[in-house]
């Protein structure tokens, strides 16, 4: 009885040890193979670019897979392979994450997006009028995945993801309604603070100041 066990505890240790090693293989493996991804988006953008219509759907879904099974392991690395349209691009070209960053204007704490059908449908929203105006650059996301993958991050670098549609309704940071800051902005513009008044980002509060 004591050698059976004895040799049930030792298999067991093998199979662990196994396991381990098999993950091990397969997170180096993930690595390699997103480190070449990277290097072929930085030797030839325009074919990494036909690549990224063709699989970004996996790449998005593999992001999400990693945080719940690795805890974001390769977050970064995934991220960095990620492109997106955005209002300061023609329609069809892609910027990367590191890109709209590098190019964000001075003081930017956001990287704002706007999941929409398409680019005509966002474009024409009411909610993106203030950002075109003040030449804020905005992700355009047409998948649905795109949601789930902006939701399962808390940002990237030092920059946090807002939608569109909330950063038009609630003021940074002060996190007052805008209905309310118009109100101040006409009838108590001493009360507005310097610091709400540069983030203001609703049309109607724009407008109102």
């Amino acid at each position: 009885t004591t050698e059976i066990y004895t040799l049930s505890l030792h298999d067991a240790f093998r199979s662990e040890q196994q396991l381990e090693y098999l993950e091990e293989t397969i997170d180096e493996v993930v690595r390699r193979v997103l480190r070449f991804l990277d290097q072929q988006a930085k030797k030839d953008p325009e074919k990494f670019a036909k690549f990224s219509k063709g699989y970004s759907y996996y790449l998005k879904a593999g992001l999400i897979e990693d945080k719940e099974a690795n805890f974001g392991r390769h977050k970064d690395d995934i991220l960095k392979l990620l492109r997106f349209e955005c209002t300061s691009k023609d329609k069809g070209e892609g910027i990367s994450f590191v890109e709209y960053c590098d190019t964000a204007k001075e003081g930017q704490k956001n990287i704002y997006y706007f999941t929409c059908p398409d680019r005509e449908t966002a474009l024409s929203s009411p909610y993106m009028e203030q950002f075109i105006q003040r030449k804020r650059n905005v992700l355009l996301m047409y998948e649905e995945i795109d949601e789930y993958v902006v939701n399962s991050i808390e940002g990237f670098k030092d920059k946090k993801f807002v939608f569109v549609y909330f950063s038009a309704h609630w003021c940074p940071p002060c996190k007052w309604s805008c209905l309310f800051l118009v109100f101040i902005a006409r009838h108590r513009p001493w009360l507005t603070s310097e610091t709400a008044s540069e983030q203001l980002v609703c049309t109607r509060v724009a407008r109102a100041v």
